[in-house]
């Protein structure tokens, strides 16, 4: 589990908070600073920049100086007005966003800052102790509490009971006490409580409170303050009566029953989240493309030469094990990464389909920043939800040849793929007016007036093969 903390930081610039009726430039509307907001993992966010000025301005929001896209769809990030919201917070979503608010009259932004902060299982304080003290009258008494255990800053107090009319709780069941001790003070060791020059005036039940903002530990003990000349003797035997001690031991014995169930609780919630986090992760396949090169050149001829061999595709189990997303079908395989031709997935946004192929399916879609365009229109190839390994196999195959293939106007380019943190789509161009045969069928005329037959026996003219289309298509 995480925890994510929004710092608002300080504007870049001084700006009013008054809204003015005439032309003017963009200040900010009841903006707070110094704000805190935290929320955990795979939640929502929501951060502001509300302004006005006339005339109207625009507002534009940036993750780290790079441009967030309002219009893309199926994103990480909702725009809407001045706001913009994060969904299903992750790590990766550190960083500064800032809004910037523009009309003809001025620029104004903000800055905040992201973080992501990982969270433990915090509980309410456990403690041991005080215990029980018999002392000779002028001597000292000193009774000691320790905290066992505490995630979250504590504060510690002493407290005395006193009795109202013989009677050491209130109609409520609630004690009567003093606070004689408390942490607040400037002391070294607050966890213990000394009594100096006891007198019988001391003697009474002591109490140890531990609390914390999920809780408290609260325990007694009592003290017995003997005459200076008389021996100690135990508490059992002088001081109290059966009621008193009876009473003592019903505490005791509760305490204990309450911090053995602390205990146990505690290991459970331990033994659930440690099965809930390794339920998480799953062993995944390796995916592994072998292509030719100068240490692998399977088939090589007598010559010396190497001929074109089509790249291999193998998987194998993995041995690494990643964290299992329902963002993803493809959870189960690790694809290699290819810096070259890797696409970012936020600037990628998915239209219509446009069909379905023999292992899978293509997608229209727009893309930002390709080829130094806003946004262009391209095809995305990607598997089914049932896809097997081979079909697999299959998709990452042809995307190594047409890398091999390069760049020609004769075919249809690859122009990227998204192997990481999701399904693998391969990018290629668009093809407006869909696949050639279908539109050579769609526009053929309805009889053949006017064409010539072929005279295949003359020898003039020979049936096209595939070596001839391939030559068509390949540059020299």
């Amino acid at each position: 589990m995480f925890l994510l903390t929004i710092i608002t930081l300080q504007k870049h610039r001084s700006v009013s908070r008054v809204c003015l009726s005439g032309t003017g430039p963009p200040v900010f509307k009841d903006k707070t600073n110094g704000e805190w907001i935290a929320r955990p993992e795979m939640s929502t966010v929501e951060i502001k920049c509300v302004a006005c000025g006339k005339p109207k301005p625009t507002i534009k929001w940036y993750k780290n100086k790079q441009y967030i896209d309002p219009g893309m769809k199926g994103g990480h990030y909702h725009i809407r007005k001045w706001k913009l919201s994060i969904l299903n917070l992750e790590k990766m979503d550190e960083g500064q966003y800032t809004c910037v608010l523009e009309n003809t009259q001025g620029i104004l932004n903000f800055t905040f800052k992201i973080e992501v902060l990982q969270l433990t299982i915090m509980t309410k304080p456990i403690g041991l102790g005080p215990n029980n003290q018999t002392v000779q009258a002028g001597s000292d008494a000193r009774f000691e509490c320790k905290v066992l255990r505490n995630d979250l800053q504590h504060h510690t107090q002493w407290l005395q009971q006193y009795t109202v009319n013989g009677s050491y709780r209130d109609d409520e069941n609630q004690p009567y006490v003093n606070i004689i001790q408390q942490s607040m003070v400037n002391l070294s060791h607050p966890e213990i409580l000394t009594i100096k020059n006891v007198t019988k005036d001391n003697a009474g039940w002591y109490g140890c409170l531990i609390s914390n903002p999920l809780g408290r530990y609260y325990q007694t003990a009592w003290l017995t303050v003997l005459d200076e000349q008389a021996e100690a003797v135990d508490i059992r035997s002088g001081g109290t009566n059966d009621k008193e001690q009876i009473v003592i031991y019903i505490i005791g014995g509760v305490a204990s029953v309450v911090v053995l169930f602390l205990l146990l609780l505690i290991f459970i919630c331990y033994r659930r989240y440690k099965r809930v986090q390794s339920s998480k992760y799953r062993n995944v396949k390796r995916v592994i493309v072998m292509t030719q090169n100068e240490n692998y050149h399977p088939y090589k001829s007598y010559d010396g030469t190497q001929p074109f061999v089509l790249p291999t595709i193998r998987i194998e189990p993995g041995p690494r094990r990643r964290l299992s997303s329902d963002l993803t079908m493809m959870s189960e395989y690790d694809l290699p990464l290819d810096k070259h031709w890797e696409f970012r997935r936020e600037q990628l946004s998915l239209g219509e389909p446009l069909g379905e192929g023999a292992f899978g399916k293509v997608f229209k879609a727009e893309t930002v920043g390709l080829n130094k365009a806003p946004t262009t229109a391209i095809a995305v190839k990607m598997l089914k939800e049932d896809a097997t390994d081979r079909e697999l196999t299959d998709l990452m195959q042809e995307m190594e040849v047409m890398k091999l293939i390069g760049c020609h106007e004769n075919i249809i380019n690859f122009l990227g793929c998204c192997t990481q943190n999701g399904p693998l789509y391969v990018l290629v161009e668009l093809a407006p007016h869909g696949n050639m045969r279908d539109y050579l069928r769609s526009r053929r005329p309805h009889n053949s007036a006017g064409y010539k037959k072929q005279d295949l026996e003359k020898g003039s003219f020979k049936p096209l093969t595939e070596k001839d289309l391939i030559s068509y298509a390949l540059p020299e």
